[in-house]
């Protein structure tokens, strides 16, 4: 089998897997966990040699996804953080507390493209917050919502919403009775996940086109058992 044809054999399988998926009758969250598991055996035929997982599976997203607003700052998230951490004044903090305000008043649902770019946060942020920074990018938070939907089973956030399916990740507010404030959770609808494993398998098929790269060399199809 040539090089090409292993690429059309791999990429044909995984497109055939996502597809499968979306036919699957069950809770959304099954869904969801099957179409992360596929984003990450696709990360592993885009960099084999990268051990991190989570360095691997973030670096696929930002070189092959096509997902173009990962590196937004979600401004919610970072004010808890700067609070959480004690960095109560400076222009970054004014910044994110006036962004939340403004939502507050403004949104009942916020979007990435709502948010703050990577370079408005830069043009605040000091010197010693730049992991905190980093944390609140939405690449980010997507990979806290993958490590809990597959290492915990649940959906992450404190409060159930309500089913709703959008193409894209967004907070919401949720209603509590008697409590003095909606707090905002962050979903990463189903049909976002299906959306992203499509662009990984594109990104990823046009790369190993490009290298001429044979993606099946990244596994290890013998057994794992040792035999006598």
């Amino acid at each position: 089998m040539t090089v090409r044809e292993s690429i059309d054999k791999f990429i044909a399988f995984f497109r055939q897997q996502r597809l499968d998926i979306g036919q699957i009758e069950a809770l959304p969250i099954y869904r969801k966990i099957l179409y992360l598991v596929e984003i990450d055996a696709l990360s592993r035929a885009a960099f084999p040699s990268e051990k991190g997982h989570k360095d691997r599976v973030l670096k696929f997203l930002n070189e092959y996804s096509n997902w173009s607003i990962r590196d937004r700052v979600s401004a919610i998230h970072l004010q808890h953080s700067l609070k959480t951490n004690g960095e109560l004044s400076g222009p970054l903090f004014d910044l994110v507390t006036a962004q939340v305000q403004e939502f507050k008043i403004r949104k009942s649902k916020i979007y990435p493209n709502d948010d703050l770019t990577i370079e408005e946060v830069q043009c605040s942020a000091c010197s010693e917050v730049p992991s905190i920074v980093k944390e609140a990018r939405y690449d980010e938070l997507f990979y806290t919502y993958r490590n809990t939907l597959i290492h915990e089973f649940r959906e992450p956030g404190k409060y159930q919403l309500p089913f709703e399916e959008y193409p894209n990740p967004f907070w919401d507010r949720v209603l509590i009775l008697n409590a003095r404030e909606m707090p905002w959770e962050l979903v990463f609808p189903e049909k976002f996940l299906e959306k992203l494993c499509e662009g990984c398998i594109n990104g990823l098929e046009r790369c190993l086109i490009e290298q001429n790269r044979d993606p099946l060399l990244a596994y290890k199809f013998e057994t794992p058992w040792p035999r006598r």
